[in-house]
């Protein structure tokens, strides 16, 4: 009889899955949750660094942030955040992120919310440039309302550098909110 309780425990928390609740703010928990990813295309995977000296970006200043080192220009390419599974369509997830760039060149990106299971965008920022001496740093804001063909689908948050024309191109992300709410 134990065996029968434990498999319906099971199969309740499976189809009870959610998106998962993130306060990123310091320099150890972006390197612990954010991964380097290439999205299409033959890149070689950028790799995540460590910051200490950071701006402010709503978190404080120095609290750490992580770099998106480029090591190629081929493809599609940047980091992404596991956000779990879609549990009760028509919840909205909501991301801000603060993302700033203190190389010398600029850098082009796009906030994704994705889809991994369908293989499909959900939700796109505009793509967005940063540069040292005109506009550094960037809040970014993304919402979206789940739909039943969501439901049990595994989502992603990407940030996805657009100017893959430098390896010197880099994406620091300082910090990283998502909440799932009702619409």
């Amino acid at each position: 009889m134990n065996i029968v309780i434990g498999v319906s425990v099971l199969a309740v928390a499976a189809a009870e899955a959610k998106i998962k609740y993130y306060n990123l703010k310091k320099r150890k928990d972006l390197e612990e949750k954010i991964q380097a990813k290439v999205f299409s295309g033959s890149a070689e995977k950028p790799v995540i660094v460590g910051v200490s000296a950071d701006p402010d970006g709503g978190d404080g200043e120095r609290d750490g942030s992580v770099k998106v080192d480029s090591k190629d220009i081929n493809g599609s390419f940047g980091a992404y955040l596991d956000l779990g599974e879609v549990g009760t369509p028509g919840k909205k997830i909501s991301v801000s992120t603060h993302v700033y760039n203190k190389n010398s060149s600029y850098v082009k990106y796009t906030l994704v919310l994705y889809n991994v299971t369908d293989d499909r965008v959900l939700a796109q920022s505009p793509a967005k440039a940063l540069d040292v001496k005109k506009h550094p740093e960037e809040k970014m804001t993304l919402d979206y309302v789940t739909t039943e063909n969501d439901k049990g689908d595994k989502v992603e948050l990407r940030w996805v550098q657009v100017s893959n024309d430098s390896t010197a191109r880099d994406i620091f992300i300082d910090n990283v909110k998502v909440e799932v709410k009702k619409p």
